[in-house]
């Protein structure tokens, strides 16, 4: 599907990749992943659309897979019919509430540990 650059020496690929990857390979395995996430039943697209928000604001899961990633794709699947747009909204929404919620509680009790300790 994606041709890959070989590049001999020094040089770099494409979007700064080492010789011989290019970012053709990189597309390729995102795309992948999307359509694996895309395919998954609409019930789990929830779950992830509000897991993944709810992560990264609470367990810094948001270095890898941003939550607004899964949110996007959400309103992807939203827009195939898959789940209900609103489903998708009160899904993210709550996730970053609950996420923020439980990283703030989490800071104030280190906090109080630090403290009292």
């Amino acid at each position: 599907m994606y041709d890959v650059i070989r590049v001999s020496g020094s040089q770099r690929g494409g979007c700064g990749f080492p010789a011989g990857v290019s970012s053709g390979a990189t597309v390729g395995l995102i795309s992948s992943v999307t359509d694996r996430i895309l395919s998954l039943p609409g019930w789990l697209v929830l779950v992830l659309v509000f897991a993944f928000p709810a992560l990264e604001a609470s367990a810094f899961v948001g270095f890898v897979f941003p939550g607004e990633i899964a949110i996007i794709l959400g309103g992807v699947a939203a827009s195939r019919g898959t789940v209900p747009l609103w489903a998708v909204l009160a899904a993210a929404v709550l996730g970053a509430i609950i996420g923020d919620s439980v990283g703030c509680a989490g800071f104030y009790a280190a906090q109080m540990l630090v403290q009292f300790g």
